[in-house]
Order: structure tokens, then C-alpha cells, then sequence
């Protein structure tokens, strides 16, 4: 149960995400995307980087209650937060699913309309995982950390699609150099579940 309202919490806030980000795209233009991009990165920044906060406090929050109520009153270790996102991975991120996107999409013909609509899933896409990455970058290490944990297991929505359901479906993902971390992509409402001793 914790899991879960803790992964809806997690979707709230990249619903909440996407939604900052509707608003705030009217700032990159398609006459002038050049121009237009940097302001409009700033914000893109600041949003994503607020709510990455956000999500790396709810988690913090989870992983305390969920690790009391697994080991009992042991001592309690203290959640390893996530920092701010890359700058320069999501200077990439956004100019690929933003400027880029309505550079190639006008190029092949389409109308700006319909260039700027996809751009805006895209970089809403992309905006909603740098955020929700702040929760499951806290749990990784977190659980990296704590002498008591073991792993965890990939918590999938109903709705997840078949590569969260595939990775979901191998079972607990043990804290190694070898386990190829958690891999999430855009739009993926995916959480990580703690394994204890």
C-alpha cells in the first residue's frame, strides 16, 4: 500500500509537470527558435528542477516509512537525496524534443501546428522523467547506502507499457555494478520498491 500511494504521489507531480510545461511553452516560438530557446530553457530548468526537488522529498518520505515498517524500530538511516538535474543532459533533452523536433517535422512538410503539438508531448515527456528521476535517483542511492537493503523491485502502473512490464517482471533488481540500473524513459510512471535483509 505504501508503494503504491507513493507511486501515485510520483504521478501527481509529473501530471502537475506536464502541466507546467503546456504553460510555459508559448515561450519557444517556431519563427524563432533560436532566438526563443534559451529564455525559454530557464524556465524549463527552474520548473524541472523544483519539482525534482519535490519528488526526491517524497521519496525520502516513503523510504522512511516503508523502511519502519519492514525492519521495526531499528535505527533509521537517513535518505541520500538526489541533486539537480544535468545541466547539459537536459540542455539536450530539450533542444532534441523541442527545437529540433519542430525543425524536422517542418522540414518534412508538416504544418507548425501540428510541429509545435508534437514538440510539446515531447518535451513534456521528457520534462516529466528529469523530475520523477529526482525520486528514483534518491531511492537508488538511498538503498545503495543502507546496510539493510538488498534491492528492489520495479512497481509498475496498470497501464505500464511492455518494457516496464518486462523489466518489472525479472523480479528484484539487486544493488550491483551489474544491474544495469533502473531505466526509466519519458512518460514512465515506474517506481522502485525496497528489498531488505
Amino acid at each position: 500500500m505504501l508503494t503504491e500511494t507513493h507511486r501515485l504521489a510520483q504521478a501527481r507531480l509529473g501530471a502537475e509537470t506536464v502541466r507546467q510545461m503546456f504553460a510555459a511553452f508559448p515561450l519557444l516560438r517556431v519563427g524563432d527558435l533560436d532566438g526563443s530557446f534559451e529564455p525559454w530553457l530557464d524556465v524549463v530548468t527552474s520548473l524541472i528542477n523544483g519539482n525534482r526537488r519535490k519528488s526526491s522529498e517524497l521519496t525520502a518520505g516513503y523510504l522512511s516509512a516503508y523502511r519502519k515498517s519492514k525492519l521495526g524500530p531499528i535505527p533509521p538511516f537517513s535518505a541520500v537525496l538526489a541533486g539537480a538535474v544535468n545541466a547539459e543532459a537536459l540542455t539536450t533533452s530539450m533542444a532534441v524534443t523541442g527545437p529540433v523536433t519542430i525543425s524536422r517535422l517542418l522540414a518534412a512538410g508538416k504544418r507548425p501546428t501540428e510541429a509545435l503539438e508534437t514538440a510539446l508531448v515531447r518535451t513534456s515527456g521528457a520534462a516529466q522523467r528529469h523530475v520523477l528521476n529526482g525520486g528514483r535517483e534518491t531511492a537508488i542511492k538511498t538503498l545503495t547506502a543502507d546496510p539493510e537493503a538488498l534491492g528492489y523491485y520495479r512497481k509498475t502502473s496498470a497501464k505500464a507499457c511492455d518494457f516496464c512490464r518486462m523489466l518489472a517482471g525479472r523480479g528484484a533488481v539487486y544493488l550491483s555494478e551489474s544491474s544495469g540500473g533502473f531505466k526509466p524513459h519519458d512518460t514512465c510512471h515506474c517506481t522502485p520498491e525496497p528489498l531488505y535483509r
